[in-house]
């Protein structure tokens, strides 16, 4: 065989396992990545008068239950959601982000004792085949920011997240 139809197979050859290469890491795990969150109001809002006394908030199926701490003032929030939008680069992106809103500044409005404010907390279900959640806080951009975890209960499937001011909340699965 003549030497230029050595580097024909050659190129063949590598041609074919690029395209392999590419099939296989180009594929993508529908199971794993869970775009809807099954059952779930998306169009859900809970809005309440903040006060002296808090509130909690607790969507239909149960599965948030936003506690806001007592205010000096009264203040109106709302908590919504909305299908998870933001990038991940490692894990699984949960399929809700909850929303706080408006921003307040917890730290600013705390009726009680200034050396024991209290956070807002969020306990929030997971999806049973994820072992680890991980809370983040998402900026206008979609950017994350580590988000604190107060809680983890795998038996039950909830984690609580504290926070000291409102905005959008998610957490990604660690795979």
């Amino acid at each position: 065989m003549k030497p230029w139809k050595y580097l024909i197979v050659a190129l063949l050859v590598l041609a074919a396992i690029g395209v392999r290469v590419y099939i296989v890491f180009s594929q993508k795990d529908e199971v794993a990545k869970p775009v809807v969150q099954s059952g779930f109001d998306y169009n859900e809002v809970l809005t309440a008068a903040v006060g002296r006394q808090g509130v909690v908030l607790k969507n239909k199926d149960g599965s948030v239950v936003v506690t806001i701490p007592p205010l000096t003032k009264d203040t109106q929030i709302s908590v919504s959601f909305k299908q998870s939008d933001y990038k991940v680069s490692s894990g699984v992106r949960a399929p809700m982000t909850i929303v706080i809103s408006p921003d307040v500044d917890i730290m600013s409005l705390y009726a009680g004792d200034a050396n024991t404010v209290k956070p807002i907390t969020i306990n929030a279900a997971f999806d049973a085949i994820y072992n680890l959640p991980v809370p983040y806080l998402i900026n206008t951009n979609g950017r994350l920011s580590a988000a604190n975890i107060d809680s983890l209960d795998n038996i039950a499937h909830r984690f609580v997240i504290s926070t000291f001011h409102g905005g959008n909340y998610s957490w990604v699965y660690a795979n």
